[in-house]
């Protein structure tokens, strides 16, 4: 149990780093459009948060819906607002909801958040500063 903030630590940082590179290679690569809300789903639990259901056509004219990646209480969106819409080409389920920075500020967010956990689990391991090799203190 001792190990358990440093590796909730790591695995934010991990997690992290992958929405990143995820959303970055969407924002690169992929294709944007315009979707609208059509509704907000409620989470399940005692804190329940709601995440935006979007609607959006690709260029072919396929239309499809998607969940946002991350809920927010009160609804960030209501419905029928006008949302961007990143999605891979080659498989439109792919999406990303929003702005780069919104991207970067939950990447952030999950980075701290693991290096906050990190730090907590060296502090129980009981690392600590390595002695001065010059034995001078």
């Amino acid at each position: 149990m001792k190990y358990l903030p440093l590796i909730l630590g790591l695995l934010c940082c991990i997690g992290a780093l992958y929405q990143l590179y995820r959303g970055s290679w969407l924002f690169l690569n992929g294709q944007s459009v315009e979707g609208r809300v059509v509704a907000n789903e409620r989470s399940s639990g005692k804190s329940s948060v709601y995440y935006p259901i979007v609607e959006f056509k690709t260029l072919s004219g396929q239309t499809y819906r998607c969940k946002g990646q991350s809920g927010s209480l009160p609804a960030e969106y209501e419905v029928n607002d006008p949302v961007t819409v990143h999605f891979d080409p080659a498989e439109p389920d792919n999406t990303f909801i929003g702005t780069y920075f919104s991207l970067i500020r939950g990447a952030l967010f999950s980075i701290a958040l693991g290096v906050l956990f990190s730090w907590f689990g060296v502090k129980i391991l009981g690392f600590r500063k390595l002695p001065d090799s010059t034995g001078r203190n």
